[in-house]
């Protein structure tokens, strides 16, 4: 009998071991093929899928956004709303910490708002990422964000001025908040981690430039276009990830007069750019386990 029980654990063990390999292996037949692609999606908005072989393998995946072409929105995930309960996992000791928002992958606040494009960014804690299968936090668990973020005009988190912000005015206009801070009058932000670029002029890089995957954003100079770039990473012979110095160089051939860094990525693989039309759902991006969704939106039609 307990070589009967020893034998079953060690069974069960192999199953749950052998799941996330199962898993990887799914994902690998799911993520887009490694060909050029250039597309639009709809009015306003088109899709660029860029193959690179040196000096490794990596692919770039662009949405260009025209901010003043009728029907485009643009959409942060809102704040933590006082009324929310707690979700699995949580404690009622939660409640008594500050959390500014909900942890959401982005495919999950996409589909929920009835979004049409979507890309997750901004930095937060708490977080742990031991194992695919022991991380926070999960869907619907309580976070602080790092830096500013505003939805509908309403902040919910505050700025810092180590996190540079991408902030939007009421009439969609970007402009990239070096120290921090957005202007009076902005009704959408978020915020990342390093300005790759300001006034056309490109930032130093750390020597320790390795590459990862990436989420940026980069805008002209008048802050009517809008650059999503998303770089598939840690993934053998498909795409190694790139460089911040090759990303930089990036939005500087797409002509871009600021960029920001919104994410790095370097383990688990899931969505990060995210297409939905007639109710279906395009991974056009695959990477990390997504955590916290922001949204950018079109409502105009395809075309």
């Amino acid at each position: 009998m307990k070589w009967s029980i020893t034998w079953g654990i060690s069974a069960a063990g192999a199953i749950v071991l052998a799941l996330p390999l199962l898993l990887y292996s799914k994902a690998q037949w799911q993520r887009p093929p490694r060909t050029n692609l250039e597309t639009a999606l709809f009015k306003g908005i088109t899709y660029q899928r860029k193959i690179s072989e040196t000096p490794w393998p990596y692919i770039v995946h662009v949405v260009t956004i025209d901010l003043m072409a009728p029907g485009i929105e643009v959409q942060v995930s809102p704040g933590l709303q006082a009324d929310q309960a707690l979700a699995d996992g949580e404690m009622a000791d939660d409640l008594a910490e500050n959390f500014e928002a909900i942890a959401y992958k982005t495919s999950e606040f996409l589909l929920a708002h009835e979004l049409q494009l979507a890309v997750n960014a901004s930095y937060f804690y708490r977080f742990r990422e031991k194992t695919p299968w022991d991380f926070y936090p999960h869907s619907g668990n309580r976070v602080n964000v790092l830096g500013e973020a505003i939805a509908d005009g309403k902040r919910y988190s505050s700025p810092q001025p180590q996190w540079p912000a991408l902030c939007f005015a009421a009439n969609n206009q970007a402009q990239i908040a070096s120290d921090g801070t957005c202007p009076a009058g902005t009704v959408q932000a978020i915020a990342g981690n390093q300005v790759l670029m300001s006034r056309g002029e490109l930032m130093p890089v750390t020597k320790n430039d390795l590459p990862y995957s990436r989420v940026a954003v980069a805008i002209d100079a008048m802050g009517e276009r809008l650059w999503l770039i998303v770089v598939d990473g840690k993934q053998r012979h498909y795409s190694h990830g790139i460089t911040l110095s090759q990303l930089a160089q990036i939005a500087t051939d797409l002509g871009a007069d600021a960029a920001l860094i919104c994410d790095n990525h370097y383990k688990i693989l899931e969505h990060v750019l995210i297409l939905i039309e007639n109710k279906h759902v395009s991974i056009i991006a695959k990477n990390k386990h997504v955590l916290l969704g922001k949204t950018k939106r079109a409502r105009g039609k395809k075309g």
